[in-house]
Parts: C-alpha cells; sequence; structure tokens
C-alpha cells in the first residue's frame, strides 16, 4: 500500500512539471519521460520527446502518449527518471523551473529514495540552491525516517553544512515530539558552544512539558550551553509563574551575559503581571549595571502600564 501510494505521488508530480512546464527540445538533447493519468485506472507513461531546461516557457501541442504502463518500470528507473529532470531544473536559469525541481519533484524523489535524494543535493554547486536542497531534503526525509536523516546529515563532511543540516533534520522531528529533537540534536553540540536551533527546540519541549524539560536539563553538566537552555526554560515559566521563574535565573544560571538576559527576560513578563512585586525582586539586586538596566526597564513599563489606564 505504501509502494502504491508513494507511486500515485510520484505520477502526480511529474505531471504536473509536465503540463504546466514545456522545455524548449534541441534535437540533439536526450528524450525525457513524462507520466500522465488516463481516464480510467492505469497510468501511462509518454516520451514526449526531448525536453532539456530553457530559459523561457514556450506553447506546445498536446502530448503523444506512448502507453508501457507505469508499473513496469523499477524503483531504480524511477529514480534514474526523477534525478535527470531535477538536474535539468537545477540547471535551468528559469526560475520557475528551477523552483518545481526543488520543491515537488525533489520531494518525490525524497519519497522513492531518500538517500538517492540526498547524494543528489550534495552534488549541487550553487551555493544557495545547495542549502535549499539539503533542506527540503533534511525535512522530507526527517519526515517519513528520522533516524535515516539524521545518520545521513551527520555524515555531511562540511562542518557548517552538517551543523545546519542536523538542525533542519531534528526541528522536523521537533513539529510533533521536541523531546526526541532536543535529545537527537544535542550529542552534535559542544557544551561550550551554545545553540540557538537546540534552545528553540528546548523551549518547544518546554512549552509541552516544563517539567520534563527542566529535568532534563538540570540534570546536564554546568556550562554555557546549559545556561542558555535554561534561560529559555526561565522564559517560558515567566508566563505562568514568574517567580519561580526568577528563582531559576538567578539560582542555576552562571553569572554573566546568559543570566543577565534572561534575569532582564523575567523581569519584563513578570512586572506585566505583578508590576510591585516584581519591584520588590529588584531592590534586592546589588548595585551595579544589571540593577541599573532592570530599574530603567521597570520605569518603561510603570510608564506603559500608566498608558493603558489613563482614561
Amino acid at each position: 500500500m505504501k509502494s502504491k501510494t508513494n507511486l500515485v505521488l510520484l505520477v502526480a508530480a511529474i505531471a504536473a512539471c509536465a503540463a504546466a512546464i514545456h522545455w524548449r527540445r534541441p534535437p540533439s538533447a536526450p528524450a525525457a519521460v513524462t507520466v500522465s493519468e488516463s481516464a480510467g485506472n492505469d497510468v501511462s507513461v509518454s516520451t514526449a520527446g526531448p525536453k532539456p531546461p530553457g530559459d523561457e516557457p514556450v506553447q506546445s501541442s498536446q502530448p503523444v502518449l506512448v502507453s508501457p504502463p507505469v508499473a513496469s518500470l523499477t524503483t531504480e528507473e524511477i529514480v534514474a527518471q526523477l534525478t535527470s529532470r531535477i538536474r535539468e531544473g537545477f540547471a535551468s536559469t528559469n526560475v520557475d523551473v528551477r523552483e518545481y525541481a526543488l520543491t515537488n519533484l525533489l520531494s518525490a524523489l525524497v519519497l522513492q529514495d531518500a538517500a538517492a535524494a540526498g547524494r543528489l543535493a550534495e552534488t549541487v554547486a550553487d551555493t544557495d540552491l545547495r542549502e535549499a536542497a539539503l533542506r527540503q531534503v533534511a525535512r522530507q526525509w526527517a519526515a517519513k525516517d528520522s533516524a535515516g536523516a539524521l545518520a545521513w546529515a551527520a555524515a555531511l563532511a562540511d562542518p557548517a553544512e552538517r551543523d545546519a543540516t542536523l538542525s533542519d533534520v531534528c526541528q522536523q522531528v521537533a513539529e510533533t515530539d521536541p523531546a526526541a529533537a532536543v535529545r537527537m540534536r544535542e550529542p552534535f553540540v559542544p557544551d561550550s558552544v551554545p545553540n540557538v536551533a537546540l534552545e528553540g527546540m528546548m523551549q518547544q519541549w518546554a512549552e509541552k512539558d516544563l517539567s520534563a524539560a527542566l529535568a532534563w536539563t538540570l540534570a546536564r553538566p554546568q556550562n554555557g550551553q546549559r545556561d542558555e537552555l535554561i534561560a529559555r526554560l526561565a522564559f517560558v515559566e515567566a508566563q505562568s509563574n514568574p517567580a519561580e521563574a526568577a528563582r531559576l535565573a538567578v539560582e542555576q544560571i552562571t553569572p554573566g551575559p546568559p543570566q543577565d538576559e534572561a534575569v532582564m527576560s523575567v523581569l519584563h513578563q513578570w512586572a506585566l503581571l505583578d508590576f510591585a512585586a516584581t519591584s520588590g525582586w529588584v531592590g534586592q539586586f546589588p548595585e551595579g549595571p544589571l540593577r541599573d538596566r532592570a530599574v530603567k526597564e521597570l520605569a518603561g513599563i510603570a510608564g506603559y502600564l500608566h498608558q493603558l489606564s489613563a482614561p
């Protein structure tokens, strides 16, 4: 059933491409295969002549269909045809052709053979297109096989590219299971180097299950990454329990810029809910830049609240 569903999606993608994009047909170019659906249940493949990418769409007559059934094509043949069409699309200077190859045909290739799609994305020379292709493969591969996608991303040679693709894979997982995404991403993040993507996933986890996210984070070794994660947790907790969030920021984050930012984030949310309690908290701050900044922030919030209450 899964194979049949994938085949239907493949047929739809290529049929739509054939209907929407008509490429110039120089006589020396190799023939391209298009797929169309007949009135009944049969699906037919047409060899409509050479169809390399061009820079301008041109009008053409309805293609002549030659009808070997798609069922006669092996997975390897389908993958080869999709790969060829994607390469042609990526080579085009027509923006619509390139975009369709990226968003539709590459997606169809991931359904058929995600590893082949990953290998193809790694061969793209254009920097922006390569980045977009890697992201497309990462997200769609992760949606159907997160372990396979993670292994592929972790094996990418370029460190920056590897880090970004690992984040793309885990962010896809985080859409349904942020706890799993955090646990997948964390082993690839150096303890001393904060990672914004990991912090975002932690915030998603905390919004679903704050106590579990907090327990996991507090069990981590004390380092810069842990401090940034706790700052995200304090931000989430401040929305419902700002006093506890304030305690978390002060007691669990190492003094320094991350702690200062966490304190100010909690202060802002708390002051909007209970200005008097927040003022009392700030009054306990030791003299210094953080206290001065907090007092200034409170003055701004006091003015804002006064405007809201003015008739």
